[in-house]
């Protein structure tokens, strides 16, 4: 998904979030372009930063660190 949080409220924002993580433990790959890296640290398992090439990848915990 590229960007699916641009333009929508704190409801639908929560929701999507919801629809996310149920399709990730059921088994599904979920893949999101996301921009605010306080969210994406809270919301997601892993992530890949990217600026040209990758920066940093894996959990969030350790991702922001590097």
């Amino acid at each position: 998904m590229d960007e699916p949080f641009a333009g929508i409220d704190r409801r639908s924002e929560g929701l999507l979030y919801a629809i996310l993580r149920d399709l990730a433990q059921q088994g599904h790959g979920v893949i999101v372009v996301h921009h605010d890296l306080g969210q994406a640290t809270q919301q997601f398992d892993e992530l890949v930063l990217l600026n040209q090439r990758v920066i940093a990848q894996g959990h969030p915990r350790f991702s922001l660190a590097a």
